[in-house]
């Protein structure tokens, strides 16, 4: 025995048709059921609906991203961007301006002292050792006398003890 085939059985399939009772009735009850307006434009009605509102969170949601960046530039700029926040930028600048005083005023002093240094030592180099000249230790003497002029003290006693010996 042969096992019917696919195809016969579609072919069977194929030839049943309803009843010419069923066709006449279902085609009535098709064509008496009310058709409005309503059930054509409802769809439509719920796609701008959709659409309406996925418009409005779209702005919505532009806008936080809007605000959200205004207001972190604000609080956030010396970070990412220094030159969006003004005072604090001012206030940078004068820090700045005020160590390149202090470094300035150094190099001044510096300068000073190089050049007082520099003029000691090309005294004591020099051949005539102006510095020992009994002149000028005299000088210095009486200076150091108007300091101290009761001669008490042992700094100035030694120091006097000092001169003394340079003169001769």
């Amino acid at each position: 025995m042969r096992s019917p085939h696919i195809t016969d059985h579609l072919h069977r399939l194929n030839a049943l048709k309803p009843t010419e009772d069923f066709s006449t009735r279902s085609r009535m009850l098709v064509l008496a059921a009310p058709h409005t307006a309503s059930t054509i434009t409802q769809p439509t009605h719920r796609i701008s609906t959709v659409i309406a509102i996925r418009t409005a969170l779209f702005i919505a949601g532009s806008a936080m991203v809007l605000g959200g960046l205004m207001y972190g530039s604000q609080y956030f700029s010396p970070l990412f961007l220094p030159g969006l926040n003004q005072d604090k930028v001012i206030a940078e600048a004068d820090m700045i301006d005020s160590t390149i005083t202090i470094q300035l005023s150094k190099l001044n002093y510096f300068d000073t002292a190089s050049q007082a240094s520099a003029h000691a030592l090309s005294q004591v180099a020099a051949p005539t050792l102006n510095h020992l000249n009994a002149t000028v230790i005299l000088n210095d003497s009486q200076q150091i006398q108007e300091l101290s002029p009761t001669g008490t003290d042992t700094t100035s006693e030694q120091i006097q003890d000092i001169l003394k010996a340079l003169q001769k």
